[in-house]
C-alpha cells in the first residue's frame, strides 16, 4: 500500500469527487497529477494510479497491477506510461468514463532512464526522461502539421514540458523556453497569432532561466526568478492582468489585444504588499493558479465553477486563498478545477 501520511490533496471547483469520497485525501508527497474537466488522476511514488471524479476510479482500476510511471489526460482520454522492464515503457490509453478494463497499448518508449515529465494534448504525448531526452508519441498532425516536433528524440536536453489544447511549451537544461503548435490566441508567445510547425525559442524570455511552465486551454504560464509570466488568451482574466472593459472590442488580428493576448510574455501582477516568490504554477481551461514559497495559493481567471476557491466570479487579478503550507498546485488545459497539495495536517 502507498504511504498516506505525508500530504493532503484538496480539490476546488468542478466536482472531482464522487458521493462516497471526501474532497481531501492523503497521498504520498508530492504526487504527480493530471486531470480533465471533471476528472483527477494521481500517480503515487510506488506506481499506483488513483482516480477521482467522473470516470476516474474506473480509469484507475484499468491500470491495477501495472507500475505507472507517468500519466496525462486529454478531455476524455487517460494516457498512462507503464514500466514493463528497466528499459521499456509502454504508453497505454483508456477512455475516461467508459469503464473499459483493458487499456489500449499505443506506443513504446525504449529507455533505461527514469521518466521525469509527461504531458498530453489530443492524440499526442510528450515524454521527458531524467537524462533530457524528449520523446513524442501519438498523432502530432492535429497541432500544426506533420512536422510539429521531430519524431526522434530532440537534440536539445529537455527538463520539462507542458501541453495546452493544441500547443506545447518545452524547457531545456539551460532554462530556455520553446513553443510549438496553434497560436491563434497568442499562446506561443512570439508576438504573432500564427501557428508554428517546429519548436521556436521565445525571445521575450531570453536571458531568463525558466524553471516551470504550464499550459491552459489557450494561454501559457512560466516561472523565471520566482516571478510568473503569462501570455495568450485573456478572455476571463487568466493572464493575471485586467481584460477588456465593458464596451471595448477585441481586435482578433492584433497580437497585443488583451482579449486575444498579449502574444508576448508579461509579468503577472500580484496583490500590492505581497512579497511573492512563486515555486509552482498551474493553468486550467481559462484560469490560473500559483503556489508561493511562503506556502500561499493564488488563483485568477475564470471562476464559474468555484475553481478559484472563493465564489464563482471571475478575477483578473490574483487573489490569495486562506491558509498556508501549500507545496503544490495543479490544473490542466481542459480543467474546470484546481487541486492543491499541502503538508500533512494543514489545509
Amino acid at each position: 500500500k502507498a504511504s498516506m501520511a505525508q500530504a493532503v490533496v484538496t480539490a476546488l471547483g468542478a466536482s472531482l469527487v464522487g458521493p462516497d469520497e471526501e474532497r481531501c485525501m492523503r497521498v504520498s508527497s508530492p504526487p504527480r497529477w493530471c486531470g480533465s474537466s471533471w476528472t483527477a488522476m494521481f500517480v503515487l511514488h510506488d506506481g499506483i494510479l488513483l482516480g477521482s471524479g467522473w470516470g476516474g476510479a474506473s480509469a484507475a482500476k484499468a491500470f491495477a497491477g501495472s507500475l505507472v510511471v507517468a500519466a496525462a489526460c486529454d478531455s476524455d482520454t487517460l494516457y498512462a506510461l507503464t514500466s514493463d522492464s528497466s528499459a521499456i515503457h509502454t504508453l497505454r490509453a483508456v477512455r475516461i468514463g467508459s469503464g473499459q478494463e483493458c487499456p489500449t497499448a499505443l506506443e513504446t518508449v525504449h529507455t533505461s532512464a527514469a521518466i521525469a515529465a509527461m504531458a498530453a494534448a489530443g492524440d499526442t504525448c510528450l515524454v521527458v526522461t531524467d537524462t533530457g531526452e524528449l520523446h513524442v508519441l501519438g498523432d502530432i498532425a492535429r497541432w500544426a502539421g506533420p512536422s510539429a516536433i521531430p519524431a526522434e528524440p530532440w537534440p536539445v536536453k529537455v527538463v520539462t514540458v507542458a501541453c495546452g489544447a493544441a500547443h506545447a511549451l518545452i524547457v531545456d537544461i539551460a532554462g530556455q523556453i520553446f513553443s510549438v503548435g496553434h497560436g491563434s490566441q497568442g499562446q506561443l508567445g512570439h508576438n504573432t497569432l500564427e501557428c508554428l510547425t517546429s519548436p521556436a525559442r521565445i525571445e521575450a524570455l531570453e536571458g531568463l532561466a525558466v524553471t516551470a511552465v504550464a499550459c491552459g486551454g489557450l494561454h501559457s504560464l512560466a516561472i523565471a526568478g520566482g516571478e510568473v509570466y503569462s501570455w495568450g488568451s485573456n478572455k476571463h482574466g487568466q493572464l493575471g492582468r485586467p481584460p477588456l472593459r465593458a464596451g471595448e472590442e477585441a481586435d482578433a488580428g492584433d497580437p497585443n489585444d488583451m482579449r486575444v493576448g498579449p502574444a508576448v510574455p508579461g509579468l503577472v501582477s500580484f496583490p500590492d504588499g505581497d512579497d511573492v516568490e512563486v515555486i509552482a504554477i498551474a493553468a486550467g481551461a481559462s484560469h490560473s493558479a500559483a503556489a508561493s514559497r511562503a506556502g500561499r495559493c493564488y488563483t485568477w481567471g475564470w471562476g464559474k465553477y468555484g475553481q478559484l476557491g472563493g465564489g464563482e466570479a471571475d478575477s483578473p487579478i490574483p487573489r490569495c486563498l486562506p491558509g498556508q503550507s501549500i507545496i503544490g498546485v495543479f490544473a490542466g488545459p481542459g480543467a474546470w478545477s484546481t487541486v492543491t497539495v499541502t503538508t500533512d495536517g494543514q489545509r
